[in-house]
């Protein structure tokens, strides 16, 4: 069993009620996220179909960690830190079909479509949402 693509983190999308499955998934995607074996992550919707088409990862991880991520107009920059340490940016995108007003959210996977019953525990601690 692979956990190699667990993750948790943040995600913002112009409608967070609207999953990939619906008929109109919803677009304005990103997430900012830390997984067990591909390190910190940043995925986004590159072309507004409302799925993660583009991922950028640091390939290591390192606990405790924070993540950030930082909205200017449509450009979303993705960070990390560990210890307390300075911020490190994973990436930067683009990301036209974002709307002005999006849903922010905290999220978990474990990405095991094969195994039920495989679980992924995550403490989130000191969440905040600041607006410029």
């Amino acid at each position: 069993m692979s956990i190699t693509w667990a993750k948790a983190g943040m995600v913002v999308r112009n409608d967070l009620t609207k999953s990939n499955e619906t008929l109109e998934p919803s677009s304005g995607y990103a997430i900012v996220a830390v997984t067990p074996e591909n390190g910190f992550v940043f995925q986004w919707d590159s072309n507004g179909d409302g799925l993660l088409d583009k991922t950028v990862n640091t390939g290591k991880t390192n606990y405790p960690a924070w993540l950030k991520l930082e909205r200017d107009g449509t450009t979303y920059t993705a960070s990390y830190r560990t210890d307390g340490g300075d911020w490190k940016t994973i990436h930067s995108a683009t990301i036209p079909s974002a709307s002005e007003t999006q849903d922010v959210g905290l999220f978990v996977t474990a990405t095991n479509a094969y195994k039920h019953g495989t679980i992924s525990k995550v403490i989130f601690a000191d969440f905040d949402i600041k607006h410029p």
